[in-house]
């Protein structure tokens, strides 16, 4: 239904349309619009005439998130969560218990989520963006550094293109803007130790979206920040989500391509000028990696 009132962009849509469309009676359009007025969302109901989506308030909507990357032929299964302890520590649970899994797991907040060394990244409620990809890349253990490589550069794609901000990757898994942290990515794999190929790999993506800079934990404020300080200029979650759907896909399906080695060095570069070690050092790893699989000497 949510899917629906977001295509008709600010239209009214009858009942009759609603029901005809998803196969389900009145009675049942009118409860989940009911429902989805309680969740927040600004739905007005229109006398003899149906219902329209008001202005899209930041609520994250694997709907409205599938509606937007539908237009590039892509859909994922999403699952939400207002809360949960961290995305990556649901995905690794329910991959080892060998559940049915989603594409992408989505939550509203954190209460224990993670960064890289076991660090906390602060998650707050309604202010950022918190997500796990559940990828198969089946690369080899030794050849990982890569899947990192390319989300970084992945996301920062994703934030330019929605925000129009300028992105720094700081070695090799951060994002700034502005000389402050607004994005941290974790990479954890699920691996068979009998091939040393790695069957799954679970991408964690934070985002600070507009958390205000008072609310930052005094350890960090001098050195984190957010995308959207204030005004997010009618950018919301869900676009920027959808954007990074689209270039995790592409990032990952062509992750030999030398334009992502070529623009992740760019922004290394920009962001410390001469590249410190261990960057550089390790920077010369990821090129010798690149070329080999680029070649065919070491296969992905």
């Amino acid at each position: 239904v949510l899917q629906i009132l977001y295509r008709k962009n600010g239209e009214c849509v009858s009942s009759s349309e609603i029901k005809g469309e998803l196969g389900i009676t009145r009675s049942a359009v009118f409860k989940i619009i009911n429902e989805l007025k309680k969740q927040g969302f600004d739905i007005e109901s229109i006398h003899h005439r149906g219902y329209m989506l008001g202005n899209e308030k930041d609520i994250i909507s694997p709907e409205i998130i599938n509606e937007i990357i539908e237009k590039e032929g892509k859909n994922r299964r999403i699952q939400y969560f207002e809360r949960v302890d961290s995305t990556n520590t649901f995905a690794k649970k329910i991959l080892m218990e060998g559940e049915s899994y989603p594409d992408i797991i989505i939550a509203n907040e954190q209460e224990q989520g993670r960064g890289r060394l076991g660090r906390e990244f602060y998650s707050p409620k309604g202010t950022g963006i918190y997500c796990s990809f559940i990828l198969d890349p089946f690369i080899k253990i030794e050849n990982s550094i890569l899947v990192t490589v390319a989300a970084s550069v992945a996301v920062s794609r994703a934030i330019e293109k929605v925000t129009k901000k300028d992105t720094r990757i700081k070695w090799i898994n951060d994002i700034y803007i502005d000389d402050k942290k607004v994005c941290g990515i974790l990479t954890e794999a699920v691996t068979d130790f009998e091939t040393g190929i790695i069957g799954k790999i679970i991408l964690g993506i934070g985002i600070n979206f507009n958390t205000p800079s008072e609310s930052f934990p005094d350890e960090i404020t001098d050195r984190a920040s957010s995308v959207f300080m204030d005004d997010t200029f009618g950018v919301t979650r869900n676009q920027l989500i959808a954007q990074l759907i689209i270039e995790i896909d592409e990032c990952m399906n062509d992750i030999e391509n030398d334009e992502g080695l070529a623009l992740f060095e760019k922004k290394l570069t920009d962001r410390f000028g001469k590249l410190p070690p261990p960057a550089s050092a390790l920077l010369d790893v990821v090129r010798i990696k690149w070329i080999a699989v680029k070649l065919g000497i070491e296969k992905i």
